[in-house]
């Protein structure tokens, strides 16, 4: 622990790293199917711990009000009812927009000594892999966070608050236009929690072929990608054959409403008698 706080090393066999492949569904036959869950040491368990603990006590300050997950005082429903309620309030006003929900594939200023920190967390990881109970072969990490790490929430939360910055700069130069709301005209054009985000456009071209270009920069950059099997575009009072195109050109899906967003409907008739069967 000493070693760690000075000079900011973890050595491979503290970081050591079983990966334990948990199935999504049932009949998994590709390795898409399953979710590598991180089986790490205690003692790093309890360095990362007190780091995260650290961490979560700025992120407040730091991440701005869009994104909802890791940050204390934030919950889940308040991102739910923005979204209800900008897709019902442009439904009322007739006007014409573009819902757009992806999912990131997989899933960092700060002093010179928590970098180093955090830098030794990530590079020292080591990992094997358990077939049948027992660990075979090992690597080393190249990039990615590992499911498991209680670090990894809050570093993730870090690098897609950079897709928040990028959004928020093509909002103020107009490149992207999103949905406005309430009395005081609030502009909502994209909400994140964790690694699910949901976009709210006007329906324009350039407005989906900017947040396009926005979306491709940012992987370039992060390392990320979008896993476009998961995403969906829907509209609001927008023609079928133009939605056909935006989804093609994406190669997405097209949604239909209501859509789920974070385990919730999003966009349904709270009267219909089926409403609640979604819940």
């Amino acid at each position: 622990m000493a070693e760690f706080h000075t000079d900011g090393v973890v050595n491979k066999v503290t970081n050591e790293t079983y990966i334990c492949l948990i199935p999504k569904k049932a009949n998994s036959l590709k390795v898409g199917d399953y979710r590598p869950i991180s089986l790490i040491t205690s003692l790093y368990k309890i360095i990362a711990k007190l780091l995260a603990w650290r961490l979560r006590e700025v992120l407040s300050d730091t991440i701005s009000g869009v994104q909802g997950a890791f940050i204390r005082g934030r919950q889940i429903l308040d991102a739910v009812l923005v979204a209800n309620e900008v897709v019902d309030e442009t439904r009322k006003k007739k006007k014409e927009g573009l819902v757009f929900k992806i999912d990131f594939e997989k899933a960092k200023g700060f002093g010179d000594r928590w970098r180093k920190w955090i830098g030794g967390c990530l590079r020292s990881a080591n990992f094997s892999i358990l077939i049948n109970g027992r660990p075979r072969g090992k690597f080393d990490a190249s990039r990615g966070l590992r499911q498991g790490d209680p670090l990894s929430p809050f570093l993730f939360t870090l690098v897609v608050y950079v897709l928040d910055r990028l959004m928020e700069r093509a909002r103020d130069c107009r490149l992207i236009e999103g949905l406005v709301v309430g009395r005081e005209e609030v502009e909502i054009t994209h909400l994140q929690f964790a690694d699910d985000t949901i976009f709210f456009l006007k329906d324009d071209d350039q407005n989906w072929n900017n947040l396009n270009m926005v979306l491709e920069s940012f992987c370039l950059f992060s390392g990320l990608k979008i896993n476009k099997s998961k995403c969906s575009v829907v509209g609001i009072n927008t023609e079928a054959g133009r939605l056909e195109r935006m989804a093609d050109e994406q190669g997405c899906e097209i949604g239909v409403w209501p859509m789920k967003y974070l385990g919730l409907p999003l966009g349904g008739n709270p009267s219909k008698p089926h409403f609640g069967t979604q819940l």
